[in-house]
């Protein structure tokens, strides 16, 4: 197998744009998926319904898919010909939280935790993220002709509690199946429109610090807790936490970016007993341009990596 290389090709890049030339019919197909998957949203180890649509998908364009893995986690596979092995990754898990945009096709689920029953939310953008996997799988199946090695796309649960991947790693993700020559991904964000960004590490994290405003008088319950000052606190905890990071055997890496910079969000998107981060209620994805350039970026980034 030649080496991989992260330089494109004339010939990858051309292989894409024809590719993708003739994928606007399919849209309104990924639409109404993703609406779908907006409006009924599940918790961290509780994606049933949304592994389900994910593994149909992928079944119904000709990939061999496994699911439960990990738990909740969905692997589909697409051996064709002898090639380096791409991995495509995307979350499916909500977020606890309600809802309050006006859309049509927002969340009004609920699901119960410790008794109570929470509103969930798909605050950070999962829902676009199995869509625009589960259609560039379904662009790459249909243009096999065009490329040669193995598709792996992985659903994996529970991101935003941090132990979905390794639920899937402990479940065998790398022995059961296809070990990937490279793993790609995307995420969408609050970036200004027009740009993809990239991180300076192979991964960052936010933490979002949400409080409920109180008379100070009403103590102790009502003591006045500030979110810059919160954001501070965890600033120093986090720093000790990079002094504790794992081996160099286990592939890793702590950045700590520390702000709390109001224009990272409008300030329609944060209230005032809020912390900037990646959670809005009030989070609304323009979702038909969003979910085309999600699909092409990950075939296209997929090409770069698959023998053409």
């Amino acid at each position: 197998m030649p080496a991989l290389t992260t330089t494109p090709s004339a010939l990858a890049k051309t292989v894409a744009h024809e590719i993708l030339a003739d994928t606007a019919a399919a849209l309104p197909r990924w639409v109404a998926f993703f609406r779908d998957l907006h409006a009924h949203p599940e918790l961290a180890f509780r994606e049933t319904r949304t592994a389900g649509l994910l593994a149909a998908s992928l079944t119904a364009a000709g990939f061999t898919v496994t699911t439960r893995v990990g738990g909740t986690g969905v692997v589909g596979l697409l051996r064709n010909g002898t090639g380096p092995v791409v991995m495509l990754r995307g979350h499916m898990d909500g977020r606890p939280m309600l809802e309050q945009t006006d859309l049509a096709w927002r969340s009004r689920a609920t699901q119960t935790v410790g008794g109570v029953a929470t509103p969930v939310m798909h605050a950070c953008g999962h829902d676009m993220q199995v869509t625009a996997l589960a259609a560039a799988a379904d662009v790459l199946e249909q243009a096999s002709d065009r490329w040669r090695g193995t598709l792996m796309i992985v659903g994996q649960p529970a991101e935003d509690e941090g132990a979905g991947a390794r639920a899937m790693l402990d479940d065998g993700l790398f022995t059961r199946f296809p070990r990937p020559d490279v793993v790609l991904g995307q995420h969408v964000g609050p970036f200004a429109v027009g740009r993809v960004e990239h991180p300076t590490a192979p991964w960052t994290s936010t933490v979002t610090d949400r409080v409920q405003s109180a008379h100070e008088a009403l103590v102790p319950g009502g003591v006045r807790r500030r979110p810059c000052r919160m954001g501070c606190d965890d600033s120093a905890e986090f720093g000790i936490a990079g002094d504790r990071s794992p081996g160099p055997e286990i592939p890793s890496a702590f950045w700590l970016w520390g702000g709390m910079d109001p224009a990272r969000f409008s300030d329609d998107e944060v209230g005032p007993d809020e912390g900037t981060g990646p959670h809005s209620a009030r989070f609304e994805l323009v979702d038909a341009p969003a979910i085309d350039v999600g699909r092409k970026l990950l075939v296209a980034a997929a090409l770069e990596y698959l023998r053409t």
